[in-house]
């Protein structure tokens, strides 16, 4: 059987056990106790290193707590490997994180390979933090699941259409589908400087206009709104698919919005996370769709 492990551990978060369980359980700790919303069916998380995004990251991570699924698809963006009209998942069985290893649904999988636009390209998975920060929270608070992860190219939208219906063919209510995506990256580092005043209001301003398209399910009007603003946005090709496989009953809610400014007090180089849950039962697409 092939293992796949991590590349993140000891960098990204504590490769001991232990130490890690305790700083997720830190994160959780702190998150106000609200009612959990009913029919959590996907979640929309940041995967920065956890010091600067796990706490944003624990208000979605909270919801799936106690709740059972079958299959965890995670959808992730290319940080370093060109993709253009692909997708990638790992040949392998399993992926290793400190909490141990990870199965993978190799019957879906599988499935998803008879398409072209589903590849496995090695070097995307040896170090692409987008789907493997997302294990050990997941590990951390569900049982006995099956992961699907699935690293984004750079997609035209009838492609975004296209993996949208393949993926709700292959699924049912026992499917999580988590979005991992950063929101805006702003500082010189990052080439985006749309504005050098009022950083934290701006910024803010920027990201809910993004977020605002999010919550109507509207994935044309948030990728052209990234095209107008130039957000930098990394994980549009992950939200974009969730979008499309979205039907009329879908509801999106905003759990957590915050950025690593907050954090470390540097508004001149900084990135912005979101939090969200979407409710509600995979089923047709919208009609707009």
């Amino acid at each position: 059987m092939k293992n796949l492990k991590s590349s993140l551990s000891g960098q990204w978060y504590s490769d001991d056990a232990r130490e890690l369980s305790e700083e997720l359980e830190s994160y959780i700790s702190n998150v106000p106790q609200k009612k959990q919303l009913d029919n959590v069916m996907a979640v929309l998380l940041p995967h920065a290193g956890y010091q600067y995004s796990g706490q944003v990251a624990a208000y979605g991570i909270n919801q799936l707590v106690g709740r059972k699924y079958k299959r965890v698809i995670v959808l992730g963006p290319t940080h370093r490997v060109h993709m253009i009209d692909a997708v990638s998942i790992p040949d392998c069985d399993y992926i290793e994180t400190p909490f141990g290893r990870q199965a993978l649904d190799t019957e879906l999988i599988e499935k998803l390979r008879k398409y072209p636009e589903v590849q496995s390209i090695e070097q995307v998975h040896k170090h692409e933090h987008s789907v493997q920060i997302e294990l050990p929270m997941l590990q951390y608070v569900l049982d006995d699941f099956q992961l699907v992860p699935i690293v984004v190219g750079q997609l035209d939208e009838d492609l975004i259409r296209k993996l949208a219906r393949i993926l709700l063919e292959n699924i049912d209510d026992e499917t999580l589908v988590v979005v991992s995506s950063d929101f805006t990256h702003y500082g010189r580092s990052f080439g985006y400087l749309p504005f050098l005043n009022d950083i934290e209001h701006n910024l803010k301003a920027l990201d809910m206009g993004a977020f605002r398209y999010i919550e109507n399910g509207d994935f044309t009007g948030f990728l052209e709104y990234i095209d107008t603003t130039g957000a930098t946005i990394c994980g549009r090709y992950p939200i974009a698919i969730l979008l499309a496989m979205l039907s009329e009953d879908s509801e999106i809610h905003l759990l957590k919005y915050q950025t690593s400014g907050h954090v470390t007090g540097d508004w001149s180089h900084c990135v912005s996370y979101v939090a969200a849950a979407v409710t509600g039962k995979w089923g047709r697409q919208r009609e707009t769709v």
